[in-house]
This record gives structure tokens, sequence and C-alpha cells, in this order.
């Protein structure tokens, strides 16, 4: 009979374990898809928030400052900038105008280099 009663009370016990876990897996499956979701979203907004840049396109000195911004943070991509008083190279490293200044309103060429559809290096050569 006591064998009975314990087999009862292990089986009760296991019934509560289910009915406590089943909600709680169905919770995490729910947060993990709406994580993937807010992911997949933030993907998309970069996307549209990176500079677009063209290879051969003709841009102004601010566009220029702009991207050396943008990849101070994103890192990945060297940038090498060349104008008429030398050429300065940006890695992960901010625009400084007491450094090397770049003339917001000079035209500029772009060449990029990629390497397996993944930009590498950008550079900007100040036109006359």
């Amino acid at each position: 009979m006591e064998k009975v009663i314990a087999e009862i009370i292990i089986s009760a016990l296991v019934l509560t374990m289910l009915f406590i876990s089943v909600p709680l897996y169905k919770n995490n499956k729910q947060l993990m898809t709406d994580m993937a979701g807010q992911t997949d979203y933030s993907e998309k907004i970069k996307g549209v928030m990176s500079p677009s840049i063209i290879d051969s396109d003709l841009v102004d000195g601010s566009q220029v400052v702009s991207v050396i911004r943008y990849y101070e943070q994103e890192g990945g991509v060297c940038i090498d900038v060349i104008t008429d008083h030398g050429m300065q190279k940006y890695n992960s490293v901010t625009y400084e105008e007491s450094t090397f200044k770049i003339n917001y309103s000079k035209k500029f060429s772009t060449k990029c280099d990629y390497l397996d559809n993944i930009l590498k290096r950008i550079m900007y050569t100040q036109v006359n």
C-alpha cells in the first residue's frame, strides 16, 4: 500500500512539473521568436542607415567625412583619403580636422576594394 501511495505522489509531482514546464517552454519559444524578429529589424535598419558607396562615384568632402565617422564605429573598412596636402589612412579612427583637413566642398573620386563581396577598402582621391 505504501508503494502505491509513493507512486501516486511521484506521478502527481511529475504531472505538476509537466504542467509548469510546458508554459515555460512556450514562453521561451515566443521570446526567442521575438528576439529573432528584433534582430532582423535591426539588420534592416542598419542596411538603410549605412552610407551608400558607389565605386567610381564623385562625392563631396562632407560625404567622405561622414563615411569615415560611420566606419570608425562599424570598423572593418580601411579608408584612404588623398588630397592636395597629402594622404591619410583611417581604420577605425575618427576624423580630426586638426590632424588632416578635408574640405567639405571639394569633390572626391571613389574607388572601392572588395573581398568576397565584402567592402574592405575605400580610396577617396581629391579631384581638382
